[in-house]
């Protein structure tokens, strides 16, 4: 487990840095589900167990974005979900 730092879309929650134990990119997501069900299902895709952002979700660890939701967590990693927004 690793003692990371993740801050979700302000736009979705006000309290939106958080502080989990988690190993891995499925962990937390599952641990956000946890934490929230309602802000869970604004972002993520559950099919079967597996867990995936919804397409207009991107992930940073440490300010890189991430593809890989198997990627391990280190202690002080800091998670960013940033949104996709479109308009004229």
């Amino acid at each position: 487990m690793a003692k990371i730092t993740l801050s979700l879309p302000r736009t979705i929650i006000k309290e939106n840095e958080l502080f989990v134990d988690v190993a891995n990119v499925q962990q937390l997501f599952h641990r956000i589900k946890q934490i929230n069900e309602g802000v869970f299902h604004m972002l993520f895709r559950e099919i079967e167990s597996k867990i995936t952002p919804k397409a207009f979700l991107a992930v940073f660890i440490n300010d890189e974005q991430v593809f890989d939701l198997h990627h391990v967590f280190h202690d002080g990693d800091k998670i960013v979900f940033g949104m996709a927004i479109a308009g004229g």
